[in-house]
């Protein structure tokens, strides 16, 4: 989704972990299914990205990622993931 409330089609991604976004992000991991990832430390004019997954259920893991360029937001992605049991 883009700043304009544009919804883009839905298009396969693989699952990587949180801590593997960048080298120097920090991941916490809360309890209750919840995990953070965002820079340890923001610069001006530098893009980067929030990161939020939860653990919905023992089965799907949602995450959202909100994307930031230079100046401003860019797009929101929602991500569904179906754990292997």
């Amino acid at each position: 989704m883009t700043p304009e409330l544009t919804l883009s089609s839905a298009v396969a991604t693989a699952w990587n972990r949180l801590e593997d976004l960048g080298k120097d992000y920090l991941t916490l991991h809360p309890p209750d299914g919840v995990s953070v990832s965002c820079p340890q430390q923001l610069s001006s004019r530098k893009e980067f990205v929030l990161a939020v997954d939860w653990q919905v259920n023992d089965a799907l893991l949602q995450r959202g990622s909100r994307h930031f360029d230079t100046s401003a937001f860019t797009r929101f992605t929602l991500e569904v993931f179906t754990l292997a049991s």
